[in-house]
């Protein structure tokens, strides 16, 4: 499903699995543009449309297999709306969840896991992430957190096709010094920003990038010369003190973020 005006992207796809559980699995984040914004819009919105559609699909799968247990998962995105769906699944299907698994995916508000994860449903969720971990160190994660080993480093280490798998399962790993150093650095970032703010960057950002008519990453790195030309216009365009100042205090707070986090595994103090 697919909505460029609500900014919402949302790919599903239900298994019957051997073992006779039912298998709900999301998939993360598209090229499309509309799915990109989506995610920002994470980082302000209370739920965006994927997260409830998730939510509402998995449900419905549930009752359309009314006798059997039920597994949520996903990879990037879909892991988030797998930790979603489940949180706020009806009770009566929160007792047939065998297990929910987000596979690297940005967690949720810490404010939710502390309304919504009650013991029973923290037992029964679980992620994994790369040891570099870049997109599953956003955000707030459930207490069972697993970190695999991997044979690439940097942003590849977000395709499961690169972790590590011995006998069967997976090679567990401790987290990495950039991937602790950038969990630290987005959540002292997010916390100096307002939702107001984060929005208003959003809409500049993404406003700017559909200036292009492009639809999806694709399309802006095919007609790249062309669209360089109109990005260009469309900054200059923009450039008046609200979003000077926006941009400036975005630029500043990140380095304050950056320096926050250096010092405090510097002096050892992180949190486990």
């Amino acid at each position: 499903e697919y909505d460029e005006a609500q900014a919402k992207q949302f790919d599903a796809l239900s298994f019957l699995l051997p073992d006779g559980t039912l298998f709900v699995a999301f998939m993360g984040t598209d090229t499309s543009l509309a799915g990109w914004k989506e995610d920002f819009n994470m980082s302000f919105l209370s739920a965006v449309p994927a997260q409830a559609r998730a939510a509402a699909y998995a449900a419905d799968m549930a009752a359309l297999c009314p006798d059997m247990p039920l597994r949520i998962g996903g990879h990037s995105k879909g892991g988030n709306l797998a930790l979603y769906a489940a949180l706020h699944a009806p009770a009566d299907v929160q007792d047939r969840l065998a297990c929910a698994v987000s596979f690297d995916g940005p967690g949720l508000p810490s404010e939710t896991l502390e309304r919504l994860l009650t013991p029973v449903l923290a037992a029964r969720t679980r992620v994994l992430l790369p040891e570099g971990s870049l997109i599953g160190i956003l955000f707030s994660q459930p207490p069972q957190v697993r970190t695999i080993a991997c044979k690439w480093m940097g942003p590849m280490q977000h395709y499961p096709y690169f972790w590590q798998v011995e006998d069967g399962g997976f090679v567990d790993s401790p987290q990495t010094l950039f991937s602790r150093a950038a969990a630290l650095t987005m959540e002292k970032w997010l916390l100096h920003l307002t939702l107001a703010q984060r929005e208003q960057f959003t809409e500049l950002l993404f406003d700017i990038l559909q200036s292009t008519q492009a639809q999806t990453l694709n399309d802006l790195v095919r007609g790249w010369f062309s669209n360089t030309l109109s990005i260009a216009r469309a900054i200059l365009s923009r450039v008046d003190m609200p979003n000077i100042r926006l941009c400036a205090h975005m630029l500043f707070s990140f380095w304050r973020a950056l320096a926050e986090s250096a010092g405090i595994l510097l002096s050892g103090s992180e949190k486990p």
